[in-house]
């Protein structure tokens, strides 16, 4: 079952947007020019979107700790190195965070098969190597553990509609 496209949008909107959503905007420079920090239109977006963040942030603790951490992978939005976008592709983020392939990369550092301090770059190294085999494994596992952890947060938010707050068209 293919996750809905609202949770779909919170999720990306909630582990990428949403901590700039929420912020206090600066009062400084407002100030010195003698007008308000924030408009009532600012104010209340930034309202819905600690609502938002809530809401979320309570079906996030719903599901399993480790279900959190694959939707976190899998749904943050971050620059990978070529070889590890290509061979996983929207996975790259919740192979990543695997427990499996964290305690792999833990071992292979604290052994000195690796001198890379990051997941993603060990998985470059491995990728370049002879290590394909269990990036593949792994890739399958993150697959099948991200429809798991979807279906749990599908259950945990319901049938309630998107709480995302949307974008705002920026005039150009």
């Amino acid at each position: 079952m293919a996750p809905s496209a609202a949770a779909v949008r919170e999720l990306i909107w909630f582990f990428n947007e949403a901590e700039s959503a929420i912020e206090d905007s600066s009062n400084f420079c407002p100030l010195v020019a003698g007008s308000t920090a924030t408009t009532a239109d600012e104010e209340e977006a930034r309202r819905e979107a600690v609502h938002a963040v809530g809401k979320i942030n309570g079906w996030l603790s719903k599901v399993h700790t480790t279900e959190a951490l694959l939707l976190a992978g899998l749904f943050t939005d971050r620059p990978w190195p070529k070889r590890v976008r290509r061979a996983l592709g929207v996975l790259g983020g919740a192979v990543a965070v695997l427990p499996v392939v964290r305690a792999e990369h833990l071992s292979a550092f604290a052994t000195g098969r690796t001198r890379s301090d990051k997941v993603p770059d060990w998985l470059e190294e491995l990728l370049a190597g002879r290590g394909r085999d269990s990036v593949a494994a792994w890739k399958r596992d993150a697959a099948r553990s991200c429809a798991i952890a979807i279906a749990a947060y599908e259950r945990a938010r319901g049938k309630c509609p998107c709480i995302a707050p949307e974008k705002e068209e920026e005039d150009r």
